[in-house]
């Protein structure tokens, strides 16, 4: 980017190369990306490597992208969430039982997940079991005949 264009790579361009490399399963690239940059890794740069590993089973490699996490965000508890379920892939117990306690004596906390629709122009919010919308029986229900209707087309084929 410099030699050809004179532009300075910024934290953005190397999280999509990351990104990138990981989903690809170039994890040596990826890594050498990751010690070559001008900066520090951020969340966005672990993130990417350690979804990557998860899709291409390196969980020595996501272990290592989740320790990273965790020392961003030690409260986090997504992060550590993630950190100990690749130690109970890699059989690593006691590990599971370390994470899990320190995220309960820091109280840690976790951001549920978020979803947007737009209907009519109008933007509607949602977030994991949440179930203060008015409309929310209907949606559930709109969601069962939808999942219910997939699972009988799977069945005929």
């Amino acid at each position: 980017m410099i030699q050809e264009y004179g532009i300075e790579p910024q934290i953005e361009h190397y999280g999509c190369l990351i990104d990138l490399l990981g989903r690809a399963g170039r994890f040596d690239e990826a890594m050498e990306v990751v010690k070559g940059m001008s900066m520090e890794p951020d969340e966005v740069v672990w993130g990417s490597l350690l979804n990557g590993c998860k899709v291409h089973g390196r969980n020595d490699l996501a272990e290592f992208a989740a320790k990273n996490l965790v020392e961003f965000d030690p409260h986090n508890g997504g992060y550590g969430t993630v950190l100990a379920n690749i130690y109970g892939e890699l059989g690593k117990w006691d590990e599971v039982r370390n994470v899990w306690r320190t995220l309960k004596q820091q109280k840690s906390y976790k951001i549920p997940g978020c979803s947007w629709i737009e209907v009519d122009d109008q933007v509607h919010q949602f977030y994991s079991l949440d179930k203060s919308n008015p409309k929310i029986e209907e949606i559930y229900n709109i969601l069962e005949s939808l999942v219910g209707s997939r699972n009988k087309v799977m069945v005929e084929f």
